[in-house]
């Protein structure tokens, strides 16, 4: 998530870093909310607009919501930020299964056998 909300960031749009964890609110906090990075791109570090560890005001009002995280993650964040979503489209309101669509025939037997 860090990196998604550096490169977010660093692109111009005002991003909201959610974490479950109230200590790493407060260490980000406590760093003026700046994030530092490295990679294939460079070095340095960029300032995000917001860091929370509610999920309503994370996700309240967004255009866009990016979920990085393990699959195993998915359930318990889609259950938070479920009653904070707002519609239209495929991603309204206490319908988070549609999340998953497969893509082919080969993820559809594989969700089928995680099921």
């Amino acid at each position: 998530g860090y990196a998604a909300a550096a490169d977010l960031t660093l692109r111009g749009y005002e991003v909201c870093l959610f974490t479950f964890s109230a200590a790493r609110v407060e260490t980000l906090h406590n760093n003026d909310n700046v994030i530092s990075y490295t990679g294939v791109w460079g070095e340095g570090s960029c300032r995000v607009a917001h860091v929370s560890n509610s999920m309503e005001e994370a996700v309240s009002g967004a255009d866009l919501v990016v979920m990085n995280v393990p699959g195993t993650g998915h359930e318990r964040y889609l259950n938070a930020m479920k009653p904070y979503l707002r519609g239209p489209g495929p991603h309204r309101r206490g319908e988070h299964a549609q999340l998953y669509r497969p893509q082919n025939e080969r993820n559809e037997r594989a969700c089928e056998q995680q099921r």
